[in-house]
């Protein structure tokens, strides 16, 4: 319910046209018969959807595969988060270059450390 509402005051699902929407409510049953918003129930005033133009749209498609496929899932972004944090597999090293790129691009950075 909370994403359904969510995604409606963004703009980014006017119906239940995506396949995950569908799928959810088919497993999960369809929240919004018994859906009760406490407060403001309409857009975001100056919410801009990623799919406005074509361009942005394009890129907001093509960001699923690259967090995907191309970052291990977000590998590449992502931080230890704590000291004992080992990853299952070592990242390929154009990888690890990318990582140490875009960690302190994003102000990322792990606990105690200034540098990645």
């Amino acid at each position: 319910a909370v994403d359904l509402v969510a995604l409606r005051h963004t703009g980014s699902a006017v119906t239940i046209d995506s396949p995950t929407l569908r799928r959810a409510i088919e497993w999960f049953g369809d929240p919004r018969p018994r859906t009760r918003i406490d407060g403001v129930d309409e857009p975001i005033p100056g919410w801009r959807n990623p799919y406005r133009t074509a361009f942005t749209g394009l890129l907001a498609d093509l960001s699923y595969p690259v967090y995907s496929w191309l970052s291990r899932g977000g590998a590449v972004f992502a931080p230890p988060m704590d000291a004992e944090f080992v990853e299952t597999e070592p990242l390929p090293l154009p990888l690890r270059v990318i990582r140490r790129v875009a960690l302190p691009t994003l102000g990322l950075r792990p606990p105690g450390r200034t540098n990645p």
